[in-house]
């Protein structure tokens, strides 16, 4: 349907195998003509005057190594992958198929063979490394472990034959030898006992509910049975022994009266106040339950308390005084 401009003739009939029009750029090729789609082949097939027009193209780069990595610096752009190029552009040694990312970097060959931009950074190295250990404990340096103080020296070897000299110098430390002690293995909560804990070697932790001096005070702890910890750490090496307390109520010791301490108004309703109690002795609170309610120590001569959000019942108050422990029972009541 496209005739060639180049054979022609006239007349008032259009001869056999001739047509009027004059556009085809390649008669010999029935696929090209100003109708055809534009492929990619290197070709004029839409007889445009243009080659492989308005398709997408890629950039190539030479791969004469044949390594599967091209040269950055040898491109082509084109819709189809010439022979002898690849899309990939990061050989940096195309003359040399040994060298490419994917390499082995070598020792002392003063090429970087993995392309990275380093030269022989696979060489081997020297160094040192100073190790505290515990007794008992031990390091695995390459093919060897050691568990004693001293200096090593081991050589790592690697794959490619880059060798590194590595010297070790460990410490061992012994694990410390420690003791607790306990000045009472029971302590009575009626009674206000306070237990000391003896920890050896001195300025290790105790552990609650001792204080960090190791004090139990069983009129605040609660009745129980505690063990209490003791861990002393020498670099890091930490040994920790345990002791057991008992907190209890102590039966079969007569509580001795308060004497001469009152409490008033009795029934309370908002605040009830205790004279005559001892200054400096501890003061506790305990509701009908035996719960306790209120700790602490007499700092006047008059104690006053605000019971008003206390539920209503009997309340005892234990204190101690003349060195004898006593309670005295009073009521609450809104």
């Amino acid at each position: 349907g496209y005739g060639n401009t180049a054979v022609s003739q006239t007349g008032c009939i259009a001869p056999a195998g001739y047509v009027a029009n004059n556009t085809d750029c390649n008669d010999a090729a029935a696929g090209i003509n100003p109708g055809a789609t534009e492929i990619c082949n290197a070709a004029d097939e839409n007889c445009n005057g243009l080659i492989d027009e308005g398709i997408a193209v890629t950039t190539y780069y030479a791969d004469a190594d044949a390594d599967g990595f091209g040269n950055p610096n040898a491109s082509v752009s084109n819709c189809a992958q010439p022979v002898g190029y690849i899309s990939n552009n990061t050989d940096c040694a195309d003359n040399a198929a040994a060298v490419n990312p994917n390499a082995i970097e070598l020792c002392n060959n003063n090429i970087d063979d993995n392309c990275n931009g380093l030269i022989d950074d696979a060489n081997g190295v020297t160094s040192q490394q100073n190790i505290s250990l515990c007794q008992g404990e031990f390091i695995t340096v390459g093919s060897n472990t050691y568990n004693t103080a001293g200096v090593f020296t081991d050589v790592l070897a690697s794959a490619n034959g880059c060798d590194s000299i590595v010297t070790t110098t460990i410490a061992v430390t012994q694990y410390p030898i420690v003791s607790l002690t306990s000045s009472a293995d029971t302590l009575c909560s009626n009674f206000l006992d306070v237990g000391q804990l003896t920890g050896t070697p001195a300025g290790g932790v105790f552990g609650a509910p001792a204080t960090s001096t190791g004090a139990i005070n069983a009129g605040t702890v609660g009745n129980g049975v505690y063990d209490i910890t003791y861990t002393y750490d020498v670099n890091g090496c930490a040994t920790t022994e345990i002791v057991t307390v008992v907190v209890d109520v102590c039966g079969g010791v007569e509580e001795n009266s308060l004497s001469m301490v009152v409490a008033y108004p009795s029934p309370a309703s908002e605040n009830i106040s205790f004279k005559g109690l001892e200054l400096g002795a501890p003061i506790q609170l305990f509701d009908a339950a035996g719960k306790l309610v209120y700790s602490s120590k007499v700092n006047k001569d008059i104690v006053t308390l605000n019971v008003k959000n206390y539920a209503e019942g009997m309340y005892t108050l234990k204190s101690e005084k003349a060195g004898k422990v006593g309670s005295l029972n009073f009521l609450v009541k809104h």
